[in-house]
């Protein structure tokens, strides 16, 4: 059979190719999520750890859901970070609050009447960590079936029975004294309902208390949804003091955002008095010399000292650090963060003499010279 005859016989039954190693289906979940109509609210300030294991884990389970981070004047790594990853994440966006310091209630209220503009809005704490898929599509259906019932639902999620008298902080004394309370650190709220309820979220230990006490008099149901069977909530990482710290990873998959390649032990000690410490060293690899075939191009005669290295980088960017490299700028990795969020995350670009490449642009290219 000639190609031309293939290609007539596939356009009249379609086929799949065995290797696409590079289809690229974001835009298909960026319409669902769209349908669904929700964006991820997050709010923190300098809590770069806890802020990432958030973060990161929830992109592994939803890549391409809409979410709002909002920064409370950090002005350290923990913006660069958010900064990166608004550049490599088209759906996650950050807004950098300046104003004066306030409180967490605050900030989501400005967030919600400036920034939200989807029907619904899930509010997470920066220390919760998505373990699960499936927790906002089930809140999301809860919400919908009840909104068009006599009693709509307003909130679901993370339900606490709290005090009525004591204005949410603490248990209640009775059943007259239990108000339901759908806490912040991880509930899904129907955004229309909270602009019209005039009663934000405030400056107060449980900000969402006055909004739960105004949701009750207008007769709004506040559900439950197990969200505990899919997220860990570190609960007080990023305010007590002092921090409650947590005994394991939860087995968050991290990348740092550099790999350097080293040739010497020199570099090594070099890289060890780094101010930033957000990379990797993987030392150079051995000799190679192989026939390789890049999926459907011809075979290539690789002779390298980087081959075997390929599935050893996971830095967002690799920095091959040659053997005439023997002093590294203490604050170089700090620079090579600055400069990438610059100029919009580059495939390369040179800092202070290095080179720096993105992952995927090395392991495409540069690992097979």
């Amino acid at each position: 059979m000639t190609g031309e005859e293939f290609n007539d016989l596939s356009r009249e039954n379609p086929n799949i190719g065995l290797v696409r190693p590079f289809w690229n289906f974001e835009q298909f979940h960026r319409d669902l999520w769209k349908d669904l109509d929700v964006t991820v609210l997050i709010c923190q300030r300098k809590t770069k750890n806890i802020t990432q294991l958030c973060l990161e884990s929830l992109l592994r389970f939803y890549p391409d859901i809409p979410i709002l981070v909002v920064d409370g004047n950090s002005q350290d790594d923990s913006t660069l970070y958010l900064d990166y990853k608004s550049i490599i994440c088209p759906n996650v966006k950050v807004w950098h609050r300046t104003a004066e310091l306030n409180s967490h209630g605050v900030t989501m209220n400005e967030a919600i009447h400036g920034y939200i503009t989807t029907e619904y809005v899930l509010l997470m704490d920066s220390d919760v960590i998505t373990m699960r898929y499936g927790y906002i599509e089930g809140m999301l259906q809860q919400m919908k079936e009840h909104r068009m019932s006599e009693k709509p639902m307003y909130a679901t999620g993370t339900l606490m029975l709290v005090t009525r008298q004591n204005f949410a902080c603490g248990a209640p004394d009775n059943i007259s004294d239990v108000l339901r309370y759908a806490h912040p650190s991880c509930s899904l709220y129907h955004v229309p309902t909270y602009k019209s309820l005039n009663a934000p979220f405030t400056d107060h230990g449980a900000p969402c208390v006055y909004n739960m006490l105004a949701a009750e008099s207008h007769g709004l149901i506040i559900g439950y949804w197990p969200v505990d069977k899919y997220v860990a909530h570190l609960s007080g990482a990023s305010w007590c003091v002092p921090k409650t710290i947590w005994n394991h990873d939860n087995d968050v998959p991290l990348r740092p955002f550099l790999t350097f390649i080293v040739t010497n032990e020199k570099q090594v000690l070099e890289l060890a008095g780094q101010e930033d410490h957000d990379f990797d060293i993987v030392p150079l690899g051995n000799l190679v010399s192989d026939s390789v075939v890049v999926h459907d191009a011809e075979a290539l005669l690789v002779t390298n000292h980087l081959y075997d290295l390929r599935f050893r980088i996971h830095g967002e960017y690799v920095c091959h650090l040659n053997f005439t490299i023997d002093r590294v700028d203490k604050i170089i990795v700090t620079l090579m963060k600055k400069a990438v969020i610059e100029y919009k995350a580059p495939d390369e670009l040179f800092v202070g003499g290095l080179r720096i490449v993105k992952r995927h642009v090395w392991q495409r290219k540069d690992c097979l010279l």
